[in-house]
């Protein structure tokens, strides 16, 4: 049975083959696609702000339209002085109705947004989503789900456990947390004009705080995926390019050291606790690059088989496969504490200084579409 997941995911596909026919010509391969002009970066600017105020736009009327629900159906609470449970379902039948479709209507569109701003994202970058003319593309699926704020598939196809070194119940209670937060914004946001404006006047003004609040959550959530849809427009492009460079110094390499390569990694993908897909498709280049089976018995994804065998390797090795854990830190475009903690173990381990700004102005810089392979 199709689940409502691979629905999203069709429907994306779909739409965004459809926008890149219109498209006219491919993109030119002039230069690496991570690699961006200034006028580039201008028009990509132009794309997330526009799209993110839609959608927070999109929010505010959302609301709106529940809010104007909530006001006219208000007189049935008053049809008798002490309303039972039919008046109060019959009230929040209505009200839920109305804002139910609103929320559905809300969401195609934000849907809607995300995907055209992302086919722009791609075409700004010269990325070619459908290279083969189909809708059977990767590079679009990855782009998809980036929209539709989907959440990655595990790569258990490349052995790696992605919760090896997670507590469960913290996943959980993030997961609770994200859920609660309009919910928690709202309440607050009434108390506060509550206690501003005094009783009376804030009864009725309550239920229009929802309108900015929304808002405000939309336009955040959409300067989120827009900053996703960027990171995986351009990392895929560095990650190939960086393993074409390391590939050249293949000879070289032990075959220990070509098997921590990939343990680079895999840990990294442990401690982010989200197989991006940035970092599986750098998984992929280097076991193809350097012919390692990923499925072989090897501990890819332990931190501490990484750091057992790094100390192991050469001087030469040791450093190849720092600039890999630093590539795989930068190139999901976040820079998380336990990835930290990791690089600062694995200099430790090898007795190098690790340089923490030099990362984060990297990333930073990757962010930006500028060239950063030289400097890594």
């Amino acid at each position: 049975m199709t689940s409502l997941l691979q629905l999203l995911e069709r429907f994306g596909i779909s739409y965004l083959h459809r926008l890149a026919g219109k498209e006219g010509e491919k993109p030119l391969d002039t230069q690496a696609i991570h690699i961006l002009t200034e006028e580039d970066r201008k028009q990509m600017r132009r794309v997330e702000r526009r799209a993110s105020w839609l959608i927070a736009f999109v929010g505010a009327v959302s609301a709106s339209i529940s809010v104007f629900a909530y006001y006219m159906a208000e007189p049935i609470l008053y049809r008798v002085a002490d309303p039972g449970w039919q008046i109060w379902l019959e009230f929040y039948a209505w009200v839920g109705g109305v804002t139910l479709l609103a929320t559905a209507l809300e969401i195609f569109y934000i849907h809607i947004t995300s995907i055209k701003a992302t086919q722009k994202l791609a075409a700004i970058a010269g990325l070619d989503l459908f290279p083969d003319g189909t809708p059977e593309s990767a590079t679009a699926y990855i782009l998809v789900r980036a929209a539709l704020e989907l959440p990655n598939p595990p790569a258990t196809d490349l052995g790696l456990d992605h919760h090896r070194e997670s507590s469960k119940w913290i996943i959980l209670f993030a997961t609770l947390i994200y859920k609660i937060k309009i919910f928690a914004t709202n309440v607050i946001a009434r108390l506060i004009l509550r206690r501003l404006l005094g009783r009376v006047v804030a009864r009725v003004w309550l239920e229009l705080i929802a309108i900015p609040v929304t808002a405000a959550w939309n336009y955040a959530a959409a300067r989120v995926v827009m900053r996703e849809a960027r990171v995986r427009t351009l990392g895929p492009s560095l990650a190939r390019e960086f393993v074409d460079r390391l590939k050249e110094e293949k000879e070289l390499l032990s075959p220990q050291a070509k098997e921590c390569l990939l343990q680079a990694v895999g840990a990294n993908i442990v401690r982010t606790v989200d197989p991006h897909p940035n970092l599986v498709l750098l998984f992929r280049l280097l076991a193809e690059a350097f012919e390692v089976d990923p499925m072989s018995e090897t501990e890819f994804d332990s931190s501490q088989a990484l750091l057992a065998n790094l100390a192991n390797l050469s001087g030469m090795e040791q450093s190849y496969v720092l600039k890999v854990l630093e590539t795989a830190t930068l190139i999901d475009g976040r820079m998380r504490r336990r990835e930290i903690s990791l690089l600062e173990a694995a200099s430790k381990k090898t007795q190098r200084s690790f340089d923490l700004d030099k990362l984060k102005d990297l990333r930073k810089q990757f962010m930006q579409g500028q060239a950063i392979l030289d400097r890594l």
